[in-house]
């Protein structure tokens, strides 16, 4: 237990001095969240699990997501000089992508078909946004790589 916390610990400052907390955090909420979201619905369709019905209409958990998306790019504008809030924006937007994006198909054909064969779509859409997220953080991280290389050779 102590050898993980030490792990964590050293992942933390070692993203924190990168300035790659954020982008951590993006893909780390969104890729919980997607088990969770996933998790949460075969529950619902097993039947241990009540669907969330307001007024007689099923509320599908994409309007969740579209409500953190719109909530955190608004807070992350409006507070964008606060350090401390970017992570919060981040986790924030990443269960609001993963909770959009779990609903995928349900954009495409405005149908729900979350269990049908075309709901594959949900997870092929989760697997492409992840790879795009974890692309991009590792492009990040090559880019100082380089920059830290040609520091230290002086050039």
């Amino acid at each position: 237990m102590n050898l993980m916390w030490e792990f964590l610990k050293q992942t933390h400052l070692g993203l924190k001095a990168k300035k790659r907390k954020e982008q951590f955090l993006i893909f780390l909420s969104f890729l919980v969240t997607f088990i969770v979201a996933r998790f949460v619905a075969d529950l619902q369709d097993s039947g241990y699990l009540s669907f969330l019905f307001v007024g007689g209409v099923h509320i599908h958990h994409l309007v969740f997501g579209i409500f953190f998306l719109i909530m955190s790019g608004y807070l992350a504008i409006s507070y964008s000089h606060k350090e401390d809030f970017k992570s919060f924006t981040a986790v924030l937007f990443g269960i609001g992508a993963a909770l959009t994006v779990d609903e995928f198909t349900l954009w495409l054909f405005l149908d729900n078909n979350y269990w049908d064969r075309v709901g594959r779509y949900n997870v092929d859409a989760m697997i492409v946004l992840a790879g795009v997220f974890f692309i991009i953080y590792l492009l990040g991280e090559a880019h100082d790589w380089k920059l830290s290389k040609k520091i230290k050779s002086g050039v």
